[in-house]
C-alpha cells in the first residue's frame, strides 16, 4: 500500500514565536509501518517544506507552512492511505480546511487522523471530514488498518461505523520501544531540520531525539496521557545511543535536543547514555552538546549526574518548577519537594550548566498574596544565577484535569473557551484575576527577570517590525 503522511502547517502567536518541530512522530510512522509491512512511505512536512511562506490570519495568528493546494499536489492520485497529524488542538481548524481540500481533489482515498488532538478531543470526530480517527500511538494501529485489518476490530480507531470507543479504550501500546525502528528521517527534510535547532537556538547541525513514552505522574495540566498513557515506557541506552551515533555519522549532527518529559527517570539508563556520549565522543573525536528542553524531574538527577551531563556535552537543563508558591503546586498536582528542587537547581548551577525554569503566571488559585510570594520566590532563584525564568500563560488543553476543572467551575466563557485556537492572551479568569490582570503580573515578572525581554522592548519602541524580524534571521543563537 503506498501511504502519505502529512504534517500540516502551523499556527504560532506572533513570528517571535516559529518554531521549526522536527517531526519525529510522522518518522517512527514512516519507518515501522516500511519495516513491518513493506508498505511505500511518503512523508509531506508542510511545516518544514513551506517554513519560509508565513501568512496573517484574521485571528492574529501567523500561519506557517505550504499551502493546502500545495499540499494536494504533492499527495498525489497513487497514494491508498493518507495520515494527517494533529499536535495540537489549536491545528484543529487548519487539518479540518486541508481534510476538505485532500477530499475535494482525491475523494476516494480514505484519511486517518492522529496525535494530540484526536486523542484528547475524540467527541469532535463526528464534525470531521475525515474517515478515520486514532486515539493514542498509532504504530501498532496505523499498520493493521494499513494491512487491511476490519477497522471496527483495530483499537482506538475511530470510524463512520464506531463514532464512539468503550470507556478509556486506546490504541494498542508498543511495550518494548527497541521494537520501534528509528525515525525514517531518509523520508523527512532533513536537510532543512539539520540546519535549525527545533528550538531555534543554535546554527549547528541539529536534530532532535526521544528515547522514552508515558509519564507516571499526574500534573493537572498535562496532555500527554491521552496519548501515551501513565505507564512510562523507555528504549535501552544502546538502542539510544546507536541513534545519536547514526545521526552524528550521516547527518553530521552536533546538537541534540532530547524531547523526553522523563530523560532522566530510570537513574542508571540515563547514566549510561550520559557515559556512553562521552565514549562515542571520544571514539570519534567530534564534540556534541545537548540539551533538555522539556524538562527533567528534579528528584531524579543528583550531583553525580549533573557532572556527567556537563561532561557528556549538556550545556542546557531545563526544570519544570511551575511555580513558586506551595499552594499553587499543590493545586497543580505537581508532587514536588521544594529542598530536591532547590538541591538539582544549585547543583546544576554550581556545575557549569545554564539552568532554565518554566513559570505559569494566571493558574487558578494564585491569589494575589501567592502571586508576590512566588515573586519574592523567583528572586531567590535569580540571585542564585539561575539562567532564564520562562513565564507561561497556562493552557487548559483538552482532556486535561485542568480544563475540566475551569468548566466546570465557570472560569473559561465562550468569548475565551476556543479550544482550537492559539492562546495569545490568558484564557483562564477566576475570582482571583482576570486576564488583564494576568498580563500584568506575567510582564511584571518578564521585565525584572528577562534581560532579553527588556531589550525587545525597547527594540520595538525605535525599529519597525519587518526590520527586526530581518535582523533576528541572521543573528547569532545561543548554544541549545
Amino acid at each position: 500500500m503506498k501511504i502519505c503522511l502529512i504534517n500540516p502547517a502551523w499556527l504560532f502567536g506572533s513570528s517571535g514565536d516559529v518554531v521549526l518541530s522536527h517531526n519525529l512522530g510522522l518518522g517512527y510512522l514512516g519507518g515501522y509501518l516500511r519495516n513491518n509491512g513493506s508498505h511505500d512511505v511518503q512523508i509531506i512536512d508542510a511545516l518544514a517544506m513551506g517554513f519560509g511562506q508565513r501568512r496573517s490570519m484574521p485571528n492574529g495568528c501567523l500561519r506557517v507552512g505550504l499551502t493546502d493546494r500545495q499540499i494536494v499536489d504533492a499527495v498525489g492520485n497513487q497514494t491508498d492511505l493518507i495520515g494527517i497529524t494533529v499536535p495540537f488542538s489549536h491545528l484543529a481548524g487548519v487539518v479540518e480546511c486541508l481534510c476538505r481540500a485532500v477530499k475535494s481533489a482525491y475523494p476516494e482515498i480514505p484519511i486517518i487522523l492522529g496525535g494530540v488532538h484526536p486523542s484528547t478531543c475524540p467527541g469532535e470526530f463526528p464534525k470531521s471530514s475525515a474517515d478515520y480517527w486514532l486515539i493514542g500511538e498509532g504504530e501498532k494501529s496505523l499498520l493493521s488498518l494499513a494491512d487491511g485489518i476490519d477497522p471496527g476490530n483495530i483499537p482506538g480507531l475511530l470510524s463512520r461505523e464506531r463514532t464512539v470507543l468503550t470507556d478509556g479504550e486506546m490504541a494498542e501500546q508498543i511495550a518494548e520501544l527497541d521494537e520501534i525502528p528509528f525515525p525514517a528521517r531518509d523520508l523527512l527534510p532533513m536537510d532543512l531540520y539539520i540546519k535549525l535547532s527545533a528550538r531555534g537556538v543554535s546554527h549547528k547541525p541539529s536534530a532532535s531525539i526521544l528515547t522514552s513514552r508515558g509519564c507516571p505522574w499526574d500534573c493537572e495540566f498535562c496532555s500527554i496521557h491521552p496519548m501515551y498513557g501513565y505507564n512510562w515506557r523507555k528504549r535501552s541506552a544502546q538502542n539510544v545511543l546507536a541513534e545519536v551515533a547514526e545521526l552524528a555519522e550521516k547527518y553530521g549532527v552536533r546538537q541534540f535536543e532530547f524531547e523526553d518529559d522523563n530523560l532522566t527517570l530510570k537513574y542508571d539508563r540515563a547514566m549510561e547514555i550520559f557515559e556512553g556520549l562521552c565514549q562515542l565522543q571520544s571514539r570519534s573525536n567530534v564534540k556534541l552538546t545537548w540539551g533538555t528542553p522539556n524538562g527533567i524531574r528534579v528528584e531524579t538527577v543528583d550531583r553525580k549526574m549533573l557532572e556527567l551531563m556537563k561532561k557528556s556535552g549538556c550545556v542546557r537543563v531545563t526544570f519544570a518548577l511551575e511555580h513558586g508558591d506551595e499552594y499553587v503546586r499543590d493545586a497543580m498536582g505537581k508532587k514536588m519537594d521544594i529542598e530536591k528542587f532547590e538541591s538539582a537547581m544549585l547543583n546544576a548551577i554550581e556545575t557549569g550548566l545554564q539552568t532554565e525554569v518554566f513559570i505559569m503566571v494566571g493558574y487558578p488559585g494564585e491569589t494575589m498574596e501567592r502571586f508576590e510570594n512566588a515573586h519574592k520566590y523567583y528572586r531567590k532563584l535569580a540571585d542564585w544565577g539561575a539562567g532564564t525564568l520562562h513565564f507561561f500563560y497556562p493552557q487548559p488543553y483538552p482532556g486535561t484535569k485542568l480544563y475540566r476543572m475551569c468548566r466546570e467551575k465557570g472560569y473559561l466563557d465562550n468569548s475565551r473557551d476556543n479550544r482550537f485556537l492559539t492562546v495569545l492572551k490568558p484564557k483562564i479568569e477566576t475570582e482571583d484575576f482576570d486576564a488583564d490582570e494576568v498580563v500584568r503580573r506575567r510582564e511584571l515578572l518578564l521585565s525584572e527577570f528577562d534581560r532579553s525581554y527588556r531589550m525587545r522592548q525597547r527594540i520595538k519602541s525605535v525599529l519597525p517590525q519587518s526590520l527586526i524580524n530581518f535582523i533576528k534571521k541572521y543573528m547569532p543563537r545561543k548554544a541549545m
